[in-house]
């Protein structure tokens, strides 16, 4: 059956791997795809998995041999379903050279400005957008390594704060013996 998948046209409706899915012409723009929610399958076809309101659509228009979706003749009973998605890249870019920048600043600032407080907060700032521009585009390579550089260097951090706790207080015990030990020799002596 061939399905017009608002601006793909010829797609072909399949069951594939017991999922009712689309497959989109190979002379398909990847940005069209991208904007549609279709993806790679192994073999390299573009594949769109139907929603139930979709899959519906299509068999009601099984006996004229096409579907045709964006032409008023499709509207879902959920709202979003079937609805494309413009992409966001560019929006989620900027988020993420934003934090990017900020994320660096926060390690040089510090020696210039000499306020470890500007360097946190920049730090922070910096964390947050990682994880906004990953909330807006889950599939953003960038900004899943962001998030992912943050948390590992958050994990650093509070693991290196527990170090030096632990060292300052082994600095503290040895002292206390040592002035337990210079106590003991000057009465002794006495």
């Amino acid at each position: 059956m061939i399905v017009d998948f608002y601006m793909i046209k010829g797609c072909e409706y399949e069951l594939y791997q017991g999922r009712h899915v689309i497959f989109a012409p190979a002379a398909t723009e990847e940005n069209l795809l991208y904007t549609y929610r279709f993806f790679r399958t192994d073999d390299g076809r573009a594949c769109h998995f139907l929603t139930q309101d979709e899959y519906y659509h299509v068999m009601n228009n099984m006996s004229s041999g096409r579907a045709v979706f964006g032409s008023g003749s499709f509207i879902p009973i959920q709202s979003g379903f079937g609805e494309p998605i413009p992409p966001q890249e560019k929006d989620v870019n900027t988020l993420c050279y934003i934090s990017l920048i900020l994320l660096l600043c926060s390690f040089f600032v510090t020696p210039i400005v000499r306020e470890p407080g500007f360097s946190t907060l920049f730090f922070i700032t910096s964390f947050v957008l990682a994880i906004v521009a990953r909330c807006k585009n889950s599939k953003s390579t960038f900004a899943l390594v962001l998030v992912i550089v943050h948390c590992v260097l958050l994990a650093l951090a509070v693991i290196g704060i527990i170090m030096l706790l632990i060292a300052c207080g082994k600095i503290i015990d040895s002292c206390s013996e040592q002035c337990a030990i210079i106590t003991a020799v000057r009465l002794s002596s006495l």
